[in-house]
């Protein structure tokens, strides 16, 4: 499976990113404006829900 790394600020991101989730279900995005911060507090919110 090749998961793909899509670049946000690609003017090919939209298709790109619709490609990999249809043959793939996963992709990777990158230079995307997500703060990391923004990120590990999702992350840690989706292990207090797995976790219970």
């Amino acid at each position: 499976m090749n998961v793909e790394t899509i670049d946000y600020q690609s003017p090919a991101a939209s298709a790109a990113l619709h490609r990999s989730l249809r043959d793939t279900g996963f992709a990777v995005l990158a230079n995307h404006p997500i703060a990391k911060d923004r990120i590990a507090d999702i992350y840690d919110r989706w292990g207090d829900f797995f976790c219970t």
